[in-house]
């Protein structure tokens, strides 16, 4: 795929299929973090990079809260907001 589209000149900014590992999920926020001082949906998005925000959404177990426990990183007041007894 990623030749048709260098063919047909279309952007390959855009990760390949089956990219979006919890593994390179982990990276990338990791240097996103690391690189920004925050890992956050707004922010992310700000620096152009829905790409991952939506890849920890939709692909990450557990979606943001979870990552930042896996990474070590701070959690905000708002990553804990939507837990079971809230829902319910």
């Amino acid at each position: 795929m990623s030749q048709l589209k260098i063919n047909l000149g279309i952007d390959l900014s855009s990760k390949p299929d089956g990219y979006w590992t919890a593994e390179n999920i982990r990276a990338e926020a990791l240097a996103f973090s690391q690189e920004e001082g925050d890992l956050l949906h707004p922010l992310l998005k700000k620096k152009g990079r829905s790409d991952l925000a939506t890849a920890i959404t939709g692909k990450y177990p557990g979606g943001m809260t979870q990552l930042k426990i896996d990474l070590g990183l701070q959690l905000n007041r708002r990553d804990n907001y939507w837990n079971p007894e809230r829902i319910e």
